[in-house]
């Protein structure tokens, strides 16, 4: 310990890049355990996410390797340079440089300069869309290099949605015709190696903030076509489960970070059954069947299509004028049957929890469909043979 109060001791040499907890003790035995921590620095890159970066300068890179410590901002500092080695030149002949933040010794992140500020080739042209890489500093002061190039990337216009709704409990799929200025700026090969392409639901609710980022691709329309000269023309992805009525932003992402595009999206009440009047039928079909439930109504336009299908048979379209709004009320469900209440009960276990007075929608105009000829003779499993009124009766 010095004059000043300082506890001074050396530095003691180490076989690897880590960081170390500094503990002081007075008696060789109780140490302070503050959680200081030195590092002893090394720093390797080796991975870059994501790959591509925005044009604008937007994206912030995380870099993974080992050896990353937080040193002064003198030496935390990573540098950008072109194809050939040489730095590149951002604004008055400096060389683009960024200083990083380390999160753990093994990743640590850094800003990006916007495309319109890199020239390469000593400041002989702009970098467009060429391949570059980013070299972190060492304790020599030098540049330790790496083989992960990255580039900026056009940007990519949406030019219409497929949808403005979906359920609240549903996955739906969502089409985007977007221009991917291919051969334009835009390599192909580099967005089928490097693209993070992901949709991204915002809720305008300002008193209940809610975000979902969800997986998309790119795909060549019409879906199914075979054409090995033809390249992405659209963005496909699905709506998230959302659980409850709300208005969203949708904007779209193929580099996981940077969103363009915003399309105003709702996601109207759930699409559900809860009850059907009667629970059976005979096999013939035609038997006029009483549906209770939600979302019936809540397709935006109204007009919009609606089917049901019993099984795996033919779908019928809804008759939304046959569709009609109201309250949940037992005794108007029970009356359509002939069994005691209890019974009932017993067969509706796994049906969705309704009292009176819930809001319900109810259809009225569904109609069983004819399976006989689905039925064996002996009334059970495939075949088209009618079955035997004999076995039935009796």
């Amino acid at each position: 310990m010095n004059e000043a109060g300082q506890v001074v001791c050396k530095i003691p040499k180490y076989p690897a890049p880590e960081t170390l907890v500094v503990d002081v003790s007075f008696n060789g035995q109780d140490y302070t355990n503050d959680g200081v921590t030195y590092g002893f620095m090394d720093p390797y890159v080796l991975g870059i996410s994501p790959r591509m970066i925005s044009t604008s300068g937007s994206t912030h890179l995380t870099l993974y390797g080992y050896g990353f410590v937080q040193m002064d901002d003198s030496m935390s500092v990573v540098v950008y340079k072109d194809q050939k080695g040489e730095a590149a030149q951002c604004g008055s002949g400096n060389i683009c440089t960024k200083i990083y933040k380390v999160k753990d010794e093994h990743t640590t992140s850094v800003g990006t300069f916007a495309q319109s500020e890199m020239m390469v080739n000593k400041g002989g042209k702009n970098v467009e869309f060429e391949p570059f890489y980013l070299n972190m500093m060492n304790p020599d002061r030098d540049w330790s290099t790496n083989n992960i190039d990255i580039c900026y990337y056009k940007d990519v216009v949406a030019n219409k949605v497929s949808s403005s709704f979906a359920y609240a409990n549903e996955e739906k799929p969502v089409i985007v015709q977007a221009d991917f200025s291919w051969n334009k700026g835009n390599s192909y090969k580099n967005f089928r190696k490097y693209a993070k392409v992901t949709c991204r639901f915002t809720s305008t609710n300002a008193d209940k903030p809610k975000q979902v980022v969800v997986d998309a691709i790119m795909e060549t329309s019409p879906i199914g076509a075979y054409d090995k000269t033809a390249l992405p023309d659209q963005i496909r992805c699905r709506t998230p489960k959302w659980g409850n009525v709300d208005t969203t932003n949708l904007d779209f992402s193929v580099n996981g970070q940077d969103y363009f595009g915003q399309y105003p999206y709702n996601f109207v009440d759930k699409l559900q059954i809860y009850r059907i009047a009667p629970m059976a039928g005979p096999v013939e079909g035609a038997t006029k069947v009483k549906i209770y439930g939600s979302g019936f109504l809540s397709s935006m336009p109204k007009e919009s299509e609606l089917y049901l299908k019993f099984g795996t048979n033919e779908m019928q379209k809804v008759d939304k004028a046959a569709v009609t709004e109201g309250t949940w009320t037992d005794d108007e469900y029970y009356n359509d049957f002939h069994f005691p209440k209890q019974l009932l009960h017993q067969a509706e276990q796994s049906d969705h929890p309704i009292a009176d007075g819930d809001a319900v929608v109810k259809y009225v105009a569904a109609k069983s469909p004819d399976v006989s000829s689905s039925l064996s003779p002996l009334g059970v499993g495939g075949g088209d043979s009618k079955p035997d009124k004999r076995l039935l009766e009796g």
